[in-house]
């Protein structure tokens, strides 16, 4: 059965590997990992992630880290006191303190070691406790069985033997630290499906099925293994509606508001080992039949409503029943309480410790086994004692014996009738597991006996077949089917189903549909498939593997029917036969369907259509080919036949094309790579006008390219400040095209007073199409904003030079003589370098206590560039 893993059960910090989450999906370093598949799987639910694309799959994992991964599987509540000497606040702390508490990691001598690797033996010991799988005293296996520790052993060997570990090369490596890909794929091997929604589940599953969440409900379900009803359910409630379990059922969480088992639920063995805070309560109702209880473990109330077969109190814990009706209680553990109210029944009570029992209702016998028995209320009916035992007392003291006569005894309440059975619920077929319908009064409890008929009227009780749940073989086929409920526990009478047929064995052995595999690729339905017809042949595309694998998958036109043989076929030289061999569900039918395979000669066509122009393939032409289109443009036009190949060549028919020009070729290879077949290209004119570049020289200088502004269809020429403003400039453009014609207006301009101006016509090839562009020449104006003097005069008095002024040094300190008026108006005076700057900013200085600071600033011709010079003033003392 396919397993499914519902929920994040690991933290977004920490999910195995405690590092940053890294993007969901592929690890780096699990490709091609023996656990490559687990490790994805949980992933790619987002249960587990990694670091910068990494798992780190054979890293170890801490007993720290391995406490994060229970708590995110169960859903532990309460943390245990922090006693331990080596266990202080980290990010697991909280965690190893839950599972402390939960009893599944443990310390010795006050210490944990929470940042120790976990190494193989203790993970076994830690999932068995966790999973309630027992130790086991068969051999492992293992060829170093003597190097498991003495207290692992049991553990290994139940893991072993229910084949959830293999170990390697024969060996378990039980002091080894487990890698974190060992530790996914044990939890892997173990769990099948975890509910930790508010939802309803209703998927059958064999394997371990944990709930860890309150609200959820799991409806028509079997099993196959054992379920755990974990602590995060907390004090809610989970319900289990027409679910069969074949392994353990553990309740470990739920509160007053119940666990309800219902409509024709059939569970063997419940174990209660709740330990948190809060009563239990276990309901049952609707039919549903549950055949022994254990109380194992709590602290609290364990209420049991319903039907119950065999309940068994083996901690000291307080046992109510209240509306139950128990076939048989035994009590084997001191301080036990047992109290049964007025509206309960206890058929058989075997008493075997010191415990007290509280009857208000009725216990038809007791059996004491122990001394210091107190049974307070009502007498048992009958009450035995085994050998050496004494009777029980009342918390008076006074003995119990047995019930008065029987006209002071309590009377047992009416047995209430079934009423009817509702319609047997699955699929009659072989194979097939049917369940009784529900019976009603709806909490009416019964047993059930399912019977058989040749022609639905004669009926034949089936031998064993007493369960709610019965299996249809093979013998069943074609004949009627019922089952009978008989009132138990407080209702009488018998109620029987309606009849259903069971499908007679069908005799079909065709297939429905066949498709083909050629080694990992896609599946290839067969075309013209007929499920009459058993041969096939298939041509396979040429460049098929000579000894490709090939696989072949059916469809059963029955779905009861069975493929018995799947021979897929590795080819031969390219040819080969395969076959599926199909027999009916009665066994007497079979169909054999046999596909032959060859692989295609390699074809000898070298033509090619094309998007682009009009292909002549009689003439080997292709016309109409726009003259402004592109070499790649147009070769992603051209489709060349299958499996060919193409070239496009120049003139010579042997330089490859980098461009696009009449008269160039393109030369087809067909697949068989001998047949050629050429294409020589005629282009219509090009209507492109349009220039690529212009460069141009000054003064007959060297050629400066490219170096053009261009603002619409307008282009600029910018020549550097101190160009001859009379310079001569020529200039040469180059259109996008090289059949178009170029003419100038003039070619080469003469400036004047720094300026200039021409214009370019590009006519293109087609002798219509024209475009102009005006060229404008400017020479640039001077950058420079520096001074090449600077003075400074005091209360209108002669300018004095700056001491050690450079026009590269903008930063200034003036130390006015002493005795200088402190409130001295100071005026600075600067010359530019370049008569054509411009001071724009001199707003002069009052002293403020014979200080103060102030600035020149300089802006260049070109009008952006742009300097200050900054002057301190300060007077001596």
């Amino acid at each position: 059965m396919k397993r499914r893993l519902l929920g994040i059960l690991f933290s977004a910090a920490f999910v195995l590997t405690l590092l940053p989450v890294s993007a969901l999906g592929v690890f780096y370093d699990v490709e091609g990992h023996w656990a490559q598949r687990e490790i994805e799987n949980w992933s790619d639910m987002e249960i587990l992630m990694g670091w910068n694309g990494s798992f780190y799959p054979d890293e170890p994992i801490t007993r720290g880290e391995m406490a994060i991964v229970l708590e995110r599987i169960m859903g532990y509540g309460t943390a245990s006191e922090n006693t331990f000497e080596d266990l202080s606040q980290a990010y697991y702390t909280q965690a190893v303190l839950k599972a402390n508490a939960a009893g599944v990691l443990l310390g010795s001598e006050g210490f944990l070691r929470p940042d120790d690797s976990m190494t193989r033996e203790e993970t076994a010991v830690l999932f068995c406790r966790v999973f309630g799988i027992g130790e086991d005293t068969s051999d492992s296996g293992f060829t170093d069985a003597a190097e498991i520790s003495v207290w692992a052993r049991g553990y290994v060997n139940a893991l072993a033997d229910d084949g959830y570990i293999r170990g390697r090369n024969g060996k378990f490596d039980p002091q080894r630290p487990i890698t974190r890909a060992e530790t996914v794929k044990i939890l892997d091997n173990i769990v099948s499906l975890i509910c930790n929604r508010a939802q309803e589940y209703s998927e059958d599953v064999s394997g371990v099925v944990i709930v860890n969440t309150s609200g959820a409900v799991l409806r028509d379900m079997t099993i196959d293994g054992d379920l755990i009803l974990a602590e995060g359910i907390g004090d809610g409630e989970v319900t289990l509606d027409h679910v069969v379990v074949t392994g353990r059922t553990f309740i470990r969480g739920g509160g007053a508001n119940s666990v309800y088992i219902e409509g024709g639920s059939a569970l063997s063995d419940i174990i209660i080992e709740k330990t948190e805070a809060g009563e239990i309560r276990v309901v049952t109702s609707g039919g549903a039949s549950v055949f022994a209880v254990y109380v194992d473990d709590g602290c609290d109330d364990v209420i049991l409503t319903g039907t119950f077969t065999d309940v068994t109190i083996t901690s000291g814990v307080t046992v109510r029943a209240v509306g139950a009706a128990v076939q048989n209680m035994t009590v084997s553990c001191a301080d036990a309480e047992l109290f049964v109210d007025s509206a309960s029944s206890v058929a058989l009570l075997m008493v075997e410790a010191p415990a007290s029992v509280t009857n208000v209702g009725l216990i038809t016998t007791a059996v004491i086994e122990s001394d210091g028995v107190v049974i307070d209320g009502n007498s048992p009916l009958t009450v035995s004692l085994s050998s050496g035992a004494s009777y029980p007392t009342n918390s008076f003291g006074i003995p119990v014996t047995g019930a008065p006569a029987a006209d002071s005894s309590p009377e047992p309440p009416a047995a209430v009738p079934l009423t009817s059975l509702g319609p047997i619920q699955g699929m009659a077929r072989n194979g097939e597991t049917l369940s009784a319908g529900s019976v009603v009064p709806k909490d009416g409890t019964a047993v059930f006996q399912w019977s058989l008929s040749s022609d639905g009227v004669d009926f034949e009780d089936l031998e064993g077949a007493t369960g709610y749940t019965y299996t249809i073989g093979t013998t069943d086929t074609g004949k009627w089917i019922r089952v009978t409920a008989t009132g138990t526990g407080g209702y009488s009478g018998s109620v029987t189903s309606d009849a259903v047929y069971v499908a007679a064995l069908g005799s079909d052995a065709s297939l429905s549909a066949l498709s083909y595999k050629v080694g990992g690729g896609s599946s290839v339905a067969l075309t013209g498939f007929d499920p009459d017809t058993g041969t096939y042949s298939v041509t396979l595309p040429y460049g098929t593997g000579s000894s490709a694998v090939i696989t072949l998958s059916g469809t059963l036109s029955d779905s009861y029917a069975s493929i018995i043989e799947n021979d897929g076929v590795t080819l031969d030289s390219g040819e080969g036969s395969a076959s599926i061999l199909v027999m009916s569900e009665n066994g007497v039918f079979t169909r054999n369907y046999v596909v032959n395979f060859e692989t295609a000669e390699p074809s000898h066509i070298a033509t090619l259509s094309s998007s682009i122009g009009t292909v002549d393939d009689a003439a080997g032409t292709i016309t109409g080919i726009p003259g402004s289109t592109t070499l790649s443009a147009f070769e992603a036009a051209l489709t060349p036949a299958a499996g060919a190949v193409f070239e496009t060549y120049e003139l010579d028919g042997t330089t490859v094309a980098t461009d696009l020009k009449t008269g160039y070729q393109v030369i087809v290879t067909a697949q068989d790579g001998v047949t050629h077949k050429t294409y020589t290209l005629t282009l219509l004119p090009s209507s492109d006008a349009t220039l690529s570049y212009l460069t141009y020289s000054v003064d007959g200088g060297a050629p400066t390219g490219r170096y053009v502004y261009i603002e619409e269809t307008t282009l600029y020429i910018f020549l550097d400040y101190g160009t001859n403003t009379a310079a001569q400039v020529a200039l040469t453009a180059t259109a996008a095209n090289s059949g178009a014609q170029i003419a100038y207006d003039p070619q080469t301009v003469t400036l004047s007073g720094g300026t200039g101006s021409s214009s370019i016509t590009v006519t293109a090839e087609d002798g219509i199409t024209k475009r102009t562009y005006p060229v404008n020449i400017i020479i640039n104006k001077n950058d420079d904003p520096t001074l090449s003097s600077l003075s400074y005069s005091v209360n209108g008095g002669s300018f004095v030079s700056v001491p050690g002024f450079s026009s590269s040094n903008h930063d200034y300190t003036i130390v006015l003589p002493a005795g200088t008026n402190p409130s001295s108006v100071i005026a600075l005076s600067g010359t530019t370098k370049d008569p054509n700057a411009s001071i724009t900013h001199n707003p002069g200085l009052t002293l403020n206590s014979g200080v103060g600071i102030t600035s020149i600033i300089v802006l260049a011709e070109d009008g952006a560039t742009s300097l200050t010079y900054t002057v301190r003033f300060l007077t001596a003392s």
